[in-house]
């Protein structure tokens, strides 16, 4: 059976030449490739990417922001509060008190504010506890535990596959999907990008 997030992906990059960079059509394209989705899923494809939504439920609004790591206390803060709205930024509202006290995530987002734990594995991904493992061993909260670390990262914005490839984990709710790079021989976790899984139709891209 052929790979289906490298069809889904050679799909996306033909079809952003059908389609001007306008809101309009890019809510098209965006509409295409989970149509797809659906469609593997229903023959039974067994679909492992992530696919990164719509401007409305993802962290960032634009790759220019994306929050980079380790976080800080600001960066903490406003992905707490993306966290805490369901993934919807229309209802995110200010943090307050100190984000690494959140009985949910706080011991996550302390492990993402610590460069030693951001040191990647990436070489052979199994699970995704294997290749972050600093960062599953400081959240007591376990996320990330027993989940796959997925390499197939679909993004509309994107002219092309990014490279080196971002990991991606899911904890049920969301993708968490880090960008990487090496350094001195070591790969480390750069940037993060959390999007709420797809549940329901396409909004704005």
């Amino acid at each position: 059976m052929p790979d289906t997030a490298n069809i889904v992906v050679s799909i996306h990059d033909s079809a952003r030449h059908l389609f001007p960079n306008t809101t309009k059509h890019r809510k098209r394209l965006g509409s295409l490739i989970l149509a797809l989705v659906a469609i593997m899923l229903l023959s039974g494809c067994a679909v492992k990417f992530a696919i990164v939504r719509e401007r409305d439920f993802r962290s960032e609004e634009t790759k220019e922001s994306r929050i980079k790591l380790p976080l800080d206390g600001n960066s903490a803060k406003e992905l707490l509060a993306f966290l805490k709205a369901d993934g919807v930024r229309t209802n995110m509202q200010a943090t307050m008190g100190d984000p690494y006290g959140d009985p949910v995530y706080g011991s996550l987002l302390h492990a993402l504010s610590d460069s030693p734990n951001l040191g990647a594995r990436t070489q052979k991904p199994g699970k995704f506890c294997q290749v972050a493992v600093q960062i599953c061993v400081q959240d007591r909260s376990r996320h990330f535990q027993g989940k796959s670390a997925v390499l197939d990262v679909v993004d509309a914005r994107e002219a092309k596959a990014v490279f080196p490839f971002p990991v991606a984990v899911s904890d049920g709710k969301f993708w968490w999907i880090f960008y990487h790079k090496n350094e001195k021989g070591t790969d480390q976790f750069q940037a993060l990008l959390v999007t709420k899984i797809h549940t329901g139709k396409v909004a704005n891209p």
